[in-house]
């Protein structure tokens, strides 16, 4: 009697978001990168409120800006590993290094 596998669940890109805020709100390594970068820059007319709320929203932007450039990377890369010969030949290369490895082992044992 063989076992049926589980059915894949798509997540959905709403999910993803979800997620991915959850873990930032929840995680204080984000806090405490924000209180220790932030105080050594001096926007010196600005109050203190004020200067932290710029640099967060300068950080928002740099960091919204480098994930698009990830995510059209990785976007063009998932295109490039659909293809079937691209498939082909990692599948192939990575028969050839596995082999060589085992022929590598053996020949120490």
């Amino acid at each position: 009697m063989t076992a049926e596998p589980a059915p894949r669940r798509t997540a959905t890109r709403a999910a993803g978001f979800r997620q991915g805020l959850f873990s930032n709100l929840l995680n204080p390594k984000v806090a405490a990168f924000h209180l220790s970068l932030f105080p050594q820059f001096d926007l010196h007319p600005l109050t203190g409120l004020a200067q932290h709320a710029v640099l967060a929203a300068t950080f928002r932007v740099l960091a919204l800006a480098w994930y698009c450039a990830v995510v059209a990377l990785l976007g063009k890369a998932e295109e490039l590993l659909r293809r079937n010969t691209v498939r082909r030949r990692i599948s192939a290369l990575s028969g050839v290094a596995l082999v060589g490895l085992g022929g590598a082992l053996l020949a120490k044992g």
